[in-house]
Parts: C-alpha cells; sequence; structure tokens
C-alpha cells in the first residue's frame, strides 16, 4: 500500500483510533508514501508523537496534517524533525525524504524540492549550517565534530557549493523558526479570507434564493 487516507476520522491520542499507534507504525518505516491525516482532533502533543515516528522513516513522501488543531508549538517538533539543527549529527539523523502539509503554520516543503534524493538533501541542509547562503561566514565550530583526518575532504566538498536555484530552499531552512512565528498573521489573514469567503458563499446562495422567487412569482402571473 503506497497511500493512506484517514481523513475525518477522530483520530487523536486517545481516541479509538490511537495516533500514537500511528506514529509507532511510521517508525517502524513502513512502504507508506502518502499518509492523509486532515481533519482529525491532532493537536501538538500528537504532533511530537509524529515528529518522533518521522525520524526514522525514510519511504514516506507526504503526510497531510491539515484542519487539525496543531499549533506553533506541533509544528516546530515537526520542522525540528526534518531539520534538526542542533550540531551535524542531529541534521543527518533529522527526516531527508517527506514534505509537512499543515493548514496555517509553514514548515519548508523542501525535502521532495531538492534533487538528488535523500543524500542529495542532506548536504544541501549541511551547507545551509556550515556556510548560509548570502553570509561571507563559515560556522567552524561546526568543524569540532569532525574527525581531524576527514576536514581537507570537508572543505573541499565546500568547494562544490550549491547553484544559486537552491539557497533560496536553504535559506527556508534557516528561517524555519522566523516562518513558524509568522504563523498568527497566516492565521489571522486566513481567517479573514475564510469569512470573506462565506459571506461570499451566504450571498450568492441568497441571491440565488432570490432569483428562484422572483422566476417563480412570474411564472404564476
Amino acid at each position: 500500500m503506497k497511500s493512506l487516507h484517514l481523513t475525518g476520522n477522530d483520530i487523536s491520542a486517545d481516541g479509538s483510533c490511537s495516533i500514537i499507534a500511528i506514529a509507532d507504525c511510521l517508525a517502524t518505516n513502513p512502504p507508506l508514501q502518502e499518509l492523509f491525516l486532515a481533519g482529525n482532533k491532532l493537536n501538538d502533543d500528537d504532533a511530537e508523537f509524529i515528529a518522533e515516528g518521522l525520524r526514522t522513516n525514510t519511504n514516506l513522501k507526504k503526510i497531510d496534517l491539515r484542519d487539525n488543531a496543531i499549533g506553533r508549538l506541533g509544528c516546530k517538533a515537526l520542522f525540528k524533525a526534518i531539520f534538526n539543527d542542533e550540531n551535524l549529527n542531529s541534521v543527518s539523523s533529522s527526516n531527508h525524504t517527506c514534505d509537512i502539509i499543515v493548514t496555517y503554520y509553514k514548515i519548508p516543503c523542501i525535502n521532495t524540492e531538492l534533487f538528488g534524493g535523500k543524500s542529495g538533501v542532506l548536504l544541501e541542509k549541511k551547507f545551509a549550517m556550515i556556510a548560509p547562503p548570502n553570509d561571507p561566514d563559515v560556522n567552524v565550530h561546526l568543524f569540532s565534530e569532525v574527525p581531524p583526518e576527514l576536514i581537507h575532504k570537508v572543505l573541499k566538498l565546500a568547494q562544490k557549493y550549491p547553484e544559486k536555484n537552491v539557497w533560496k530552499y536553504m535559506r527556508h531552512l534557516l528561517q524555519g523558526d522566523e516562518l513558524l512565528e509568522s504563523g498568527a498573521a497566516h492565521v489571522e489573514e486566513s481567517s479573514k479570507k475564510r469569512n470573506f469567503l462565506e459571506k461570499s458563499s451566504q450571498w450568492k446562495s441568497l441571491k440565488g434564493s432570490r432569483q428562484k422567487q422572483s422566476s417563480s412569482f412570474r411564472s404564476n402571473l
């Protein structure tokens, strides 16, 4: 099975269908490529279970978490699952294959945007940490984690710095926390847009109803 749709099934941590069981399943790295969990009852705590399951998963390409109660804290946990920038070892053990779709807060979808598969995505993430785009400084303190005999290889690799067309994805990674912090404004904008659409829909419905009444009145004359 490549795709699983569990949209609108009242899934939560304490529901009859537990997100903990789903997260545990993800951690075993099944061949599943798409998981749809939109419209359930997932919150920040549930997002942390999912994030934990994603860390050891290399097959899932997309997980849809829209229309749940996942807020900024939950999204930060999910972002850490794909880019844990504490050090080079932690970024290596992050998820490099799955994009996470949420409703309001913005999690950079870079795992499927970059070329080169898992190894290529990991390389870009490491470059983002060691030598951020448009930054003249190199974060040499990260080299303390590299064995001395391998430093020359790292420096040689740095000469093959990514092309400018992928710099925006690297910046998205580095600005991940800022993007999440801007979620409040994004929620407000989305709420206004939704209210506008609802009012527009109500107006169209009322207008259509009045047109039908007018047409019926004329036919009875």
